[in-house]
C-alpha cells in the first residue's frame, strides 16, 4: 500500500492525522498545503509537526514541507532542518538541491501535491482545508465507512 497521505493546514489537522495513526497503529506522512514553504515557512511547519507529535508520542510518521517553485525556500527548510521538501523546479536546480538535502540527511521530493495517485479522499492523499471534524475525516481515510460506524457505535455505548 502506498504512503498514507494528509495535507495539513494548521496544527489541529496534524493532531488529528496522528491521533488516528496513533491510535490504529499505521503510518502516516504529513505534507503541508502547497507552497507552505514559501507562505509559512519552514519554523511554522516543525512547530505545527513537534506540537501535534509531543501528544501523539506513538505515532509512526514522516513531514513533508511542500516548497512548490521556491528553490530559496526549499534550501532554507533543509537548512532549518527539515527531514523532507516536496518541488517542483527545473532539472538542474534539483540535481543541485538534491546533492544539498543528501549531505544534510534529508529527502526532496518532486511534484505538485495534487498530482498522479494523489486524487483526493480517494486516492493516497486527504486534504483536510474543507474538513470540519479533521479526526473523522482521518478514521474514514484510513477505515473507510467502517469507521463511522465504529464512532457511532461508541458513542452510543457511552450513552
Amino acid at each position: 500500500m502506498p504512503d498514507r497521505r494528509i495535507v495539513i493546514h494548521e496544527v489541529s489537522h496534524a493532531r488529528a492525522a496522528l491521533a488516528v495513526a496513533e491510535a490504529l497503529g499505521v503510518p502516516v506522512v504529513l505534507v503541508s498545503a502547497p507552497r507552505a514553504g514559501a507562505v509559512m515557512g519552514a519554523p511554522w511547519f516543525a512547530a505545527v509537526v513537534e506540537m501535534a507529535a509531543a501528544d501523539h508520542p506513538a505515532a509512526r510518521y514522516r513531514a513533508v514541507l511542500d516548497c512548490g517553485d521556491g528553490a530559496g525556500d526549499a534550501l532554507a527548510a533543509l537548512g532549518f532542518g527539515i527531514g523532507a521538501v516536496r518541488v517542483t523546479l527545473p532539472p538542474e536546480v534539483l540535481t543541485r538541491l538534491e546533492d544539498i538535502a543528501k549531505k544534510l540527511g534529508a529527502t526532496i521530493e518532486v511534484g505538485e501535491v495534487g498530482e498522479v495517485g494523489e486524487v483526493g479522499e480517494v486516492g493516497n492523499r486527504l486534504d483536510l482545508l474543507d474538513h470540519h471534524d479533521p479526526e473523522a475525516a482521518c478514521r474514514l481515510y484510513y477505515c473507510g465507512s467502517a469507521a463511522l460506524w465504529l464512532q457511532d457505535s461508541s458513542s452510543a455505548i457511552k450513552a
